[in-house]
């Protein structure tokens, strides 16, 4: 759409600059404007706006956006591969773990732990430090202390 040869703007004679004005929505004088579009050139210059501004609009945005979809084969394709790299980090760590001898060797006989609890002895209370005695008040007393 690039033409080799440009064309300079030519400038727009100010009796037909108030009709550009004017669809450009701004302030114009309503007599200066009837003036301009009491010739043959100004309504022919109001035409060509038009359809000049109707063409532009008809060919709206242009989108080169790509669309979100996805395949399904892909979805699965990307979970699988996630799960393999998880399958191998775990055995990876594993491996490592025990060629550094982090990883108790459960088949031994001397790498186990016992634990012993007895339940014969009743654990005594400790003595009390202070005594709270309770003693319930007579009904005429309990209104009195609110």
């Amino acid at each position: 759409m690039t033409s080799t040869d440009h064309t300079p703007d030519l400038p727009i004679p100010p009796e037909l600059a108030v009709i550009a004005a004017f669809l450009d929505g701004e302030r114009v004088d309503a007599v200066v404007l009837k003036h301009a579009l009491s010739t043959g050139e100004g309504r022919d210059y109001l035409a060509d706006l038009l359809a000049l501004r109707q063409a532009v609009v008809a060919m709206g945005p242009v989108s080169y956006l790509a669309s979100p979809t996805r395949s399904r084969g892909r979805t699965i394709r990307r979970w699988a591969v996630a799960a393999a790299v998880a399958l191998l980090a775990s055995v990876g760590g594993y491996l490592a773990g025990e060629r550094a001898g982090l990883v108790a060797d459960v088949r031994g006989a001397g790498s186990s732990v016992e634990a012993v609890a007895s339940f014969d002895a009743v654990p005594l209370a400790p003595q009390p430090t202070h005594v709270i005695q309770l003693e319930p008040i007579p009904a005429g007393d309990a209104s009195e202390g609110k």
